[in-house]
């Protein structure tokens, strides 16, 4: 009879340990699925924020106003977007069949409050106004390199760049400015040459 008892006890133990080891690995996998699910979300949930922010962070066109007069069809102001280029202006304005565009630069980016001068075929331009076209637009004033920004020097002035129109505002921040034009022959690049190209359109005022 004790001998029975022992065996019933036995199986029973077996079975017991059968069954917590049946629900561990259950309940571990159950951990394992919801731990992979949680993830999975988690990922999901990056994904669209960053579309989202991706979205948001898109800038949208900033408006500009740009004067187009010379050989045209329609002269006046053209209100257009930033990054657009002459050749989208003149598309507005209309080149007449004696208009001269090979001396623009048609691919050169818009300025806002800039000034697109079409000249006519055979017409000799000024020369300062020869230096504007070449750039794209004519600026209808100087450009005071005490204020200008480094977008504004490079895209206004002939032959200076960014790495110079950025030395020409490091060089007034250090020096508190710039007391006379001639004083840009100071920044590094910017020699005799390059000056007489810009001493026209530059002003410290």
């Amino acid at each position: 009879m004790l001998g029975e008892d022992a065996r019933v006890k036995k199986a029973l133990a077996v079975v017991a340990a059968v069954v917590i080891f049946f629900v561990g690995f259950k309940y571990a996998d159950y951990r394992h699925n919801r731990a992979g699910g949680e993830e999975l979300q988690t990922e999901e949930v990056v994904v669209e924020e960053t579309a989202q922010k991706t979205v948001e962070e898109k800038e949208e066109p900033v408006p500009i106003f740009v004067h187009v007069t010379g050989a045209v069809e329609n002269p006046g102001v053209f209100q257009m977007n930033s990054g657009d280029r002459v050749f989208q202006v003149l598309e507005k304005a209309h080149p007449t069949a004696e208009a001269d565009i090979n001396q623009l630069n048609l691919a050169q980016t818009l300025v806002d409050g800039g000034k697109v001068v079409v000249p006519k075929l055979g017409e000799k331009l000024p020369e300062t106004a020869t230096a504007a076209n070449s750039l794209g637009f004519d600026t209808g004033g100087k450009v005071n390199i005490n204020t200008a920004s480094v977008n504004e020097l490079d895209q206004r002035l002939p032959g200076i760049g960014p790495a110079l129109a950025q030395r020409i505002v490091d060089y007034r921040q250090r020096n508190g400015g710039f007391k006379a034009p001639e004083e840009i022959m100071e920044v590094s690049g910017i020699g005799d040459k390059r000056y007489e190209q810009i001493k026209d359109l530059i002003t410290v005022r």
